[in-house]
């Protein structure tokens, strides 16, 4: 592991990770152990990226019927998936930006990640796509709606540390209509891409 504050991994979370590979957990246990990974201050995000990616295969793995109700089928969510429109919409980014973008240094996985708020049962739906360069700068695009009969939004945020816990030091959210205003959203996390020094490949 490097050096590198950004990305060290505590003992704490590589013990965790650990024992999710070597137990098979119930499901409700998973679930628990996922919802307090989202919403500790404890982690860096970088590990919190790394916990909640490890939940999510294995609950792939071991309890697919009951991932695909929650996470949808893994890259074939179907158009009658709760989820469609958002992982539909946030994969054309992501096949966008790699045209203009290097990612290979993010801190974060790349893709279309599923929120915790919507794991959770905080939100209805909730995936994003985020890049972390190792200056500490963050920006992600996510595609929420808070319940079934509220309005869907495209979240664009631009942070200094980490957007869920005490290390926050600066922080900027817009909100843009998901059914109007896309091409705006998508320009806005372009700008911060560039802002918080994704490198451009042209």
């Amino acid at each position: 592991m490097s050096e590198d504050k950004s990305i060290s991994i505590s003992t704490k979370v590589l013990r965790v990770l650990e024992l999710i590979d070597k137990k098979d957990m119930e499901y409700s246990s998973l679930m628990n152990l996922y919802n307090n990974t989202t919403e500790t201050k404890t982690i860096s995000e970088v590990e919190r990226e790394l916990l909640t990616q490890k939940i999510e295969s294995v609950i792939r793995r071991l309890y697919p019927k009951q991932a695909d109700k929650l996470l949808g089928k893994e890259y074939n969510i179907g158009s009658g998936n709760k989820s469609y429109s958002a992982v539909v919409f946030l994969e054309e980014v992501y096949t966008s930006i790699q045209e203009d973008y290097d990612l290979k240094d993010n801190l974060h996985k790349n893709g279309v990640k599923v929120g915790g708020s919507m794991i959770g049962g905080r939100q209805y739906i909730a995936w994003y796509l985020s890049f972390k360069g190792k200056s500490d700068w963050g920006t992600s695009i996510s595609y929420r709606q808070t319940t079934k009969e509220t309005e869907p939004i495209i979240e664009v945020s631009r942070y200094l540390g980490s957007m869920n816990d005490n290390t926050t030091k600066e922080k900027e959210m817009t909100d843009f209509c998901a059914r109007s205003d896309r091409s705006k959203a998508i320009s806005h996390f372009r700008d911060c891409l560039d802002m918080v020094g994704c490198p451009r490949t042209k």
